[in-house]
């Protein structure tokens, strides 16, 4: 057996996942001569839809470009909203006491900071990460 990604070797009645419209079966499969499966369609609870051997949605068109069918349930994850980030050589207070001015640039959830009350125009290049800060009005 073969872990298989796509669906080349689709049969009916094979239970597959769509990542917008969850479980469904596969109801009909349409063959080319001499090529194999040119699209199948899979019934959902809300209708039917017909599908390349790719997993993408054969809209007749070719529009639709990323897969959205699979073999298994797929968990999406939303990512937590990043921070917004001032822009560079914007007055910040970190830490509730020192004073210190954006590189305009954050990472992992922490903004960027030049060093010793440095700004864009006189650091040498040293900075620091913050997680608590506030803008200076």
């Amino acid at each position: 057996m073969t872990n298989e990604t796509t669906f080349e070797n689709v049969n009916l009645l094979d239970r597959v996942f769509n990542v917008g419209l969850g479980w469904g079966r596969v109801t009909d499969i349409y063959f080319v001569a001499f090529k194999g499966i040119s699209h199948f369609t899979v019934q959902f609870a809300s209708g039917k839809v017909n599908y390349l051997p790719s997993g993408v949605v054969s809209t007749g068109c070719g529009v639709a470009v990323n897969q959205t069918l699979f073999w298994d349930e797929v968990k999406i994850v939303a990512p937590v909203k990043p921070i917004p980030v001032p822009p560079k050589d914007t007055l910040v207070r970190v830490n509730n006491d020192r004073l210190r001015y954006t590189t305009g640039q954050s990472k992992n959830g922490e903004i960027e900071t030049y060093d010793h009350g440095a700004n864009s125009k006189t650091s040498n290049g040293i900075a620091s990460y913050w997680k608590n800060w506030e803008v200076v009005e």
